[in-house]
């Protein structure tokens, strides 16, 4: 795994400021990743996920120092560091995960470009697509300190193996859905982990 350099985030729009402003009660203008749940238990849940594009930054290094660096590059190619210079929306949740020597941070591209995703310029950013997916999720609030978020991946996996026919196929993730000055109780995260049909 390569050791991005690290960059400048490019401005936000007079758009984006004012609906960050919400986000900061935990409030969430953005477009979502479309899911359906399929399964619900008390803490957690099975859902089915569309057909999607993603775009994707693995960072050496711990959990702090990954996640910034990660989080600029995704948002750089966003608003219009690739091969079109397109400019997007944001989107959420952003997701996480262990990687190789460092972690690896997603973001879902808006639907209305999905089907002409620019390529990246940054060779430290890839796009790909997914097909329909089913996940098992359980949502935790606070602030996702890399033990907080490994506690709560932990949890959601021994919970697959008790009460489900389900067995985990890929992940886990933890799927952010609030900016980092979001009040702490408000912030919704979850854990995320890729499942088999479990006979569906």
């Amino acid at each position: 795994m390569t050791i991005p350099q690290k960059e400048e985030m490019l401005p936000l729009s007079a758009k984006e400021i004012l609906q960050s402003i919400p986000g900061a009660f935990g409030i969430h203008l953005e477009e979502h990743a479309s899911y359906e749940v399929i399964e619900s238990f008390d803490d957690f849940e099975i859902r089915r996920y569309a057909a999607c594009m993603m775009v994707h930054v693995a960072v050496a290094g711990t959990y702090e120092e990954a996640r910034d660096l990660a989080f600029v590059k995704l948002f750089n190619y966003l608003h219009g560091k690739n091969a079109d210079g397109l400019k997007m929306e944001m989107t959420t949740p952003v997701w996480v995960s262990l990687a190789t020597g460092g972690w690896k941070m997603s973001f879902f591209i808006p639907k209305d470009f999905a089907a002409m995703s620019p390529a990246p310029v940054d060779p430290a950013v890839t796009v790909e697509s997914f097909g329909e997916r089913l996940f098992a999720a359980l949502r935790f609030s606070g602030n996702p300190t890399e033990e907080h978020i490994l506690e709560q991946q932990g949890k959601l996996l021994q919970k697959i193996t008790e009460l489900t026919m389900h067995r985990p196929v890929m992940g886990p993730f933890t799927a952010q859905y609030d900016q980092p000055f979001a009040i702490p109780l408000l912030k919704r995260n979850e854990a995320i982990v890729e499942v088999s049909d479990g006979g569906l």
